[in-house]
């Protein structure tokens, strides 16, 4: 019996810590434009891709331009619904499947502009903190996106969040 009772202790000890764990994701947008803008956008699931309910937190947004750009953030436009990125699970996590949704490429409508403009006056590499923001649940016009100006060449837009 006291090995039962020990081996109960053990066990919730060990799982006790995993609750209310956060499962880290990243996510990326890139491609060669032509004299082209593009869109990155991370938003809550709706419907079919409601998900559990989890809390989303963003952490960071790296951006890389290939020349001279203005990056631009904004909160809460129309739901994106194209091209759609499936997110990395954050090893030791990475067999998880995120509740976010990460669009490349994206069509998300026009939201409200967060953050300012950050301007390049040539190439850059920009890595902007979005750790206190957070998807709230809902509604899948919960979405924040980071839009690059047109430029030339090979750009990459990273998004880090983690999932509670």
């Amino acid at each position: 019996m006291k090995t039962r009772f020990r081996i109960a202790i053990l066990l919730a000890s060990i799982s006790l810590p995993l609750l209310g764990q956060d499962v880290w994701f990243t996510a990326q947008s890139t491609g060669v434009l032509a004299a082209a803008g593009a869109t990155a956008t991370l938003q809550r699931g709706s419907g079919a891709n409601a998900g559990t309910g989890k809390a989303i937190i963003l952490d960071t947004i790296m951006v890389e331009c290939p020349a001279a750009c203005t990056i631009t953030q904004a909160q809460n436009g129309t739901a994106a619904t194209a091209t759609a990125v499936v997110p990395t699970g954050v090893s030791p996590n990475s067999a998880m499947r995120a509740e976010a949704l990460f669009y490349s490429a994206s069509n998300v409508g026009v939201g409200q502009a967060v953050g300012g403009r950050i301007t390049c006056s040539a190439a850059c590499m920009v890595v902007i903190d979005v750790s206190k923001i957070e998807l709230l649940t809902g509604n899948s016009n919960f979405n924040y996106s980071t839009t690059i100006s047109a430029v030339t060449g090979t750009y990459s837009i990273t998004y880090q969040w983690r999932e509670r």
